[in-house]
């Protein structure tokens, strides 16, 4: 990268690239190596760029989905202590 001209969209593009490719997920770190080839060509940095896009899409889409189902399992686990402590109650009233 540093043999590119400052100023050019190859530098932006090539640098948004290699930022979007750094962190996957929370456990896991990763980076796309960009060659001087690839630096050259704006079209594959633009691919590289473009499956950035879908997979950050994706992964947004799952953690939403996940998020909404952890709201609802915690719900169910608040709902069941409470019926748990009911029950408890319940149960040392009959045996005393």
């Amino acid at each position: 990268l540093r043999k590119l001209k400052k100023g050019t969209a190859s530098v932006a593009v090539a640098l948004s690239v290699i930022g979007a490719g750094l962190a996957v997920n929370q456990t896991e770190v990763s980076a796309t190596i960009i060659t001087r080839d690839i630096a050259r060509d704006p079209d594959k940095l633009r691919k590289i760029a473009e499956n950035f896009e879908v997979q950050n899409h994706q992964l947004t889409q799952e953690k939403e989905g996940l998020t909404r189902k952890n709201g609802e399992l915690t719900q169910e686990k608040e709902g069941l202590t409470r019926k748990n402590g009911e029950l408890t109650q319940e149960k040392d009233e009959l045996t005393r």
